[in-house]
């Protein structure tokens, strides 16, 4: 942690009563977690194919999560502990559902630190203090509080064997802005604990996950104007309501000279395109699954680089539909919902910029003809409605 900076402190949620009875909770049967050797068909992430040699630094550029990411930066790649019940998705969306693999991160295979070969080499940050020291300054504020909370772990010794490598999303960006906004209006899955089916259900209903379905975890948005980031965190994220949500949007598609208008056009199709999909082939539930939404932050550079990017991910705690579950109502509350929030956000830039153009256009007709009073015509009417008023007054 940078000297002088706050550490990140948790908002206190207000307790309610829980959704959940006390029988309910009881009655609450999980099914068995997902092992890895459970998992079949599993890629495999190939060094070879890019180097032999990796070094691994901290992705500087993460707003939310639990885990540490890592990014190989020379080949594009981020590396994501995995738990088994991402790499199950992964692995069946990359060989049964390939509708949904253009919604996601370009799934690359995944790494078993233990079976490199003796000529392949995964350096971690650990063991590049150089580079690591600059990225932790260069980091954003999600990504020095991860690894504040992680300091004395590695890869090792936390039991990270395993890791999903995917693309870097934020590869051709110069200044990338990125959200981070949970889906749904329930986040526990089908083999959660009762511990933290109760957690979740009361953490969704002190939310916006409740009413909205969705739940900001955190983002980070270039300042034109400033030369710097402005970050919002997940403990912030839990204190707006559904009447200051969309306000909070709007910030963050507000690099400091509007709000961008064209990133939130762009967008709003890749919502309706997730939405129709769903409807359409319903497969999965995804439980406590976020959407990434990138855009360029320069505007000078935003029409050289890629157009915004919004994917799904974190897939944590999805599972396959079963026959007694027609869809996942809590997700496609949530996509509605955020549809509505972005085409608000376009109509009130709009609005603004026709107001402000309206009164642009007045006062230069008003120049055209002569027509603006100057200050000598203001005292001259002043001094008439003096004088009036004087009159009046000995009248009276």
């Amino acid at each position: 942690m940078q000297d002088g900076e706050e550490k990140i402190v948790k908002s206190v949620i207000h307790l309610q009563p829980e959704l959940l009875t006390e029988v309910e909770i009881n009655n609450w049967n999980p099914i068995p977690k997902l092992k890895m050797e459970d998992i079949d068909n599993t890629k495999e992430f190939i060094m070879g194919n890019y180097n032999s040699c990796l070094t691994l630094n901290q992705f500087e550029s993460q707003v939310a999560g639990h885990d540490m990411l890592l990014t190989s930066k020379d080949n594009k790649l981020i590396f994501k502990p995995a738990i088994p019940r991402e790499l199950w998705y992964y692995t069946v969306l990359d060989n049964h559902y390939p509708e949904y693999t253009k919604f996601t991160a370009k799934y690359l295979g995944m790494l078993n630190i233990n079976n490199l070969s003796e000529k392949e080499k995964l350096l971690t940050p650990k063991e590049d203090n150089k580079t690591n020291s600059q990225s932790n300054r260069d980091s954003g504020l999600w990504a020095r509080e991860i690894l504040r909370r992680k300091e004395e772990e590695t890869i090792t010794n936390h039991n990270h064997t395993h890791f999903i490598v995917l693309e870097d999303l934020t590869q051709d960006f110069s200044k990338p802005c990125i959200m981070d906004i949970k889906i749904g209006t329930r986040a526990h899955g089908d083999d959660s604990t009762v511990k933290k089916v109760r957690s979740q259900t009361l953490k969704c209903n002190t939310t916006t996950s409740k009413d909205l379905g969705l739940r900001i975890c955190g983002y980070q948005v270039y300042e034109c104007n400033n030369d710097e980031y402005r970050y919002f965190h997940k403990y912030q994220g839990r204190e707006l309501t559904k009447m200051n949500f969309h306000e909070e949007m709007g910030r963050f598609f507000n690099n400091g000279n509007g709000i961008n208008v064209n990133a939130i056009t762009k967008i709003i199709p890749y919502l309706t395109s997730i939405k129709n999909l769903i409807n359409e082939k319903p497969t999965f539930k995804f439980y406590s699954s976020s959407l990434l939404i990138i855009y360029e932050g320069d505007d000078g550079l935003s029409d050289q680089i890629s157009t915004p990017i919004l994917k799904m991910i974190d897939f944590a705690h999805t599972h396959q539909l079963t026959d007694d579950f027609v869809n996942d109502d809590g997700y496609l509350i949530g996509i509605d919902n955020l549809i509505h929030v972005c085409n608000r956000l376009v109509d009130q830039e709009k609005t603004n910029n026709n107001n402000n153009n309206l009164v642009e256009n007045n006062n230069n007709h008003l120049l055209e003809n002569n027509e603006l009073p100057n200050d000598h015509d203001n005292n001259n009417n002043n001094n008439n409605n003096l004088v009036k008023n004087e009159n009046n007054d000995d009248s009276n």
